[in-house]
């Protein structure tokens, strides 16, 4: 449940509907998402034993981490150019 909560949040965010909040940039969402989708998929492989499944999670973790930091940086860029 939290994990969907936390995408309608980036969608309403994405989508500039929250509360009159800033839009964000893509990256920021995208990468929230690949987040999820590695935490699930690490998950999976702890409760399966799929040793293949838990590395592509954490893979997908970092991967999105790394996504949504690029997209909170363009965002910091576009704000203070404002």
């Amino acid at each position: 449940m939290r994990i969907f909560t936390t995408m309608a949040l980036a969608l309403a965010l994405a989508a500039g509907t929250a509360g009159g909040a800033l839009a964000v940039d893509k990256d920021r969402v995208d990468g929230s998402v690949k987040q999820m989708k590695g935490k699930v998929e690490g998950k999976a492989g702890d409760i399966t034993g799929d040793s293949g499944l838990k590395s592509k999670g954490r893979k997908d973790r970092v991967t999105g981490k790394v996504q949504n930091t690029w997209g909170n940086v363009k965002d910091d860029v576009r704000n203070a150019t404002r």
